[in-house]
């Protein structure tokens, strides 16, 4: 009988004992996970703004930090919830909490969740400050119609928008141009811009900043020389006696195009002559000669114009002196009226058109 007795006591030992590991199991597969799905947009003049969460397991809502709202559960999948009003001002210690009863056990297994942090401003009439511009770094001129413009301006609630023109009427807030940033307080960014075509002028840049209430700074701007032609080198003859261009030049108006240290060279056919015109339909050229009589007969050994036709025309048009060399005097055989096409066999570019 009292073998009989501790048998029994054994036995029932062993199905206590695995009643509980099994109840172990099943509650450690059990997970309550919360994620944020939508965020409160920041700034926001919405002083109800609303939230997305999703949960994996139905629950109680509660909520802690400085926000609150009237929806006290939660569904599995996605929740929508409308915070209750709150006052101008920065959010960043809300947070919410979902629990859930285990129906078995009775064991309340909960799960939190931060509220990222957002701004509330519904009543912002200060607009953005401390703006600046400088272009390219701060250079004096481009040769480039594509700049980097470095910007940067504070403002009280974000900076959303910047605005860059050559033009300096200010934009409202509707116009189009804006481009849109994300919201921020203090804004620092290189970006690019697209300069106008018109070269050798002075370039003034505009900029102007808005909040998310539509708030415009004043503008601030930067200005560059943009010369996008500088003088560049396109005929040499080093030495007369020695150095004759070839008699294909005269047509191809080409000669030893990859190497300009050669005694004779020239590049006119491999250059697009619309590229080298002002606004005004003006191609600008710089003459410069040297020899034995220009050193002891001349004092002037340079000359300055510009024209409307291109070097490969035959006939020169539109030709003005830019500055005052003494070339220019009207006197047969010896004036100067720009280049072109040469007439004689001995040149490839002369003055006598």
């Amino acid at each position: 009988m009292i073998f009989f007795n501790f048998y029994l006591i054994i036995i029932l030992g062993f199905i206590t004992s695995a009643c509980s590991e099994g109840y172990k199991e099943e509650f450690s597969d059990y997970s309550l996970v919360l994620k944020e799905v939508t965020a409160v947009n920041s700034p926001t003049s919405d002083n109800t703004p609303d939230y997305t969460f999703s949960s994996t397991e139905a629950g109680s809502l509660s909520y802690g930090g400085s926000c609150s709202s009237n929806t006290t559960s939660a569904k599995v999948g996605n929740n929508t919830i409308t915070l209750n009003t709150l006052s101008d001002g920065t959010y960043s210690n809300c947070t919410i909490s979902v629990s859930n009863v285990i129906s078995n056990s009775r064991d309340n297994i909960t799960s939190s969740l931060s509220i990222s942090s957002f701004t509330i401003r519904t009543s912002d009439n200060i607009p953005p400050k401390n703006s600046s511009i400088s272009i390219n770094y701060g250079a004096d001129n481009t040769t480039s119609t594509n700049i980097t413009l470095s910007l940067t301006a504070t403002d009280n609630v974000g900076i959303t928008d910047y605005y860059v023109s050559e033009n300096s009427t200010t934009p409202t807030s509707s116009s189009l141009g804006w481009i849109s940033i994300s919201s921020v307080t203090s804004f620092s960014d290189n970006v690019s811009f697209t300069l106008s075509s018109s070269t050798n002028v002075s370039k003034t840049i505009y900029i102007w900043f808005k909040d998310y209430s539509g708030n415009i700074s004043s503008p601030s701007n930067d200005s560059i020389m943009a010369i996008y032609n500088y003088w560049k080198l396109i005929a040499k003859q080093a030495d007369v006696s020695a150095a004759l261009f070839s008699t294909g030049s005269r047509t191809t108006f080409l000669e030893n195009e990859n190497d300009n240290t050669s005694s004779t060279y020239m590049i006119i056919g491999n250059m697009i002559a619309g590229d080298y015109t002002d606004a005004s339909g003006f191609y600008k050229f710089y003459l410069v000669w040297d020899g034995y009589e220009v050193e002891t007969d001349l004092s002037a050994n340079e000359v300055k114009w510009k024209q409307t036709s291109w070097l490969t025309n035959s006939t020169i048009y539109g030709f003005q002196e830019i500055g005052t060399s003494g070339f220019n005097d009207g006197t047969p055989g010896r004036a100067f009226i720009g280049l072109g096409d040469s007439s004689s066999s001995k040149c490839v570019i002369d003055g006598d058109a």
